[in-house]
């Protein structure tokens, strides 16, 4: 089991995510998309945890919580809301963190880069695992979750800056 985070930029990331591993992968998706019954089973179908982004959820943490302790793969954007600005990332929020430090499991970063044009090709670097085992069995108080919250956000950025990092050697091998 572990928890997977990554930046967030569009509707369809949960799919392009959850396409690099095997198996069913499960992930948070807002409530809002469970509204209408046929999404809503397709949603659910596909591993999809409703989450209340507005209220503290007690309900999706207890599924999330299961899931991981089953030894399943749960997906985190953790930016909590797709990204349309300039910003590498928005703020990130606890709850990947809180997670991983709960069950004892570690978090994979990933990054996705992608261009703003329709039908557009979309690059996914997959980042080390950031070890989150000095936080296994601690209590987590406000101060921790921000620590968590944190390094969650430097481990998705060196993912994204090792991307640029290959792009930029190969832009370079191409001129040469």
């Amino acid at each position: 089991a572990y928890v997977v985070v990554c930046n967030h930029l569009s509707n369809t990331d949960c799919f392009m995510v959850g396409s690099c591993f095997k198996g069913k992968p499960y992930f948070l998706c807002k409530k809002e998309w469970f509204k209408h019954k046929i999404v809503a089973c397709f949603f659910s179908t596909c591993g999809a945890i409703p989450v209340d982004r507005d209220n503290a959820d007690v309900q999706a943490l207890k599924t999330c919580l299961k899931t991981l302790k089953d030894g399943k793969k749960l997906i985190i954007f953790p930016e909590g809301t797709r990204n349309k600005t300039n910003e590498r990332l928005l703020p990130i929020k606890g709850g990947a963190g809180v997670l991983a430090a709960k069950t004892g499991v570690n978090v994979i970063p990933m990054y996705i880069r992608s261009k703003s044009r329709f039908l557009r090709r979309n690059y996914l670097y997959i980042g080390e695992p950031i070890d989150m085992s000095e936080y296994f069995g601690k209590r987590v108080d406000r101060a921790t979750e921000e620590a968590l919250a944190e390094k969650i956000r430097d481990g998705i950025l060196a993912t994204g800056d090792k991307m640029e990092e290959y792009f930029e050697a190969k832009k370079a091998k191409k001129s040469k």
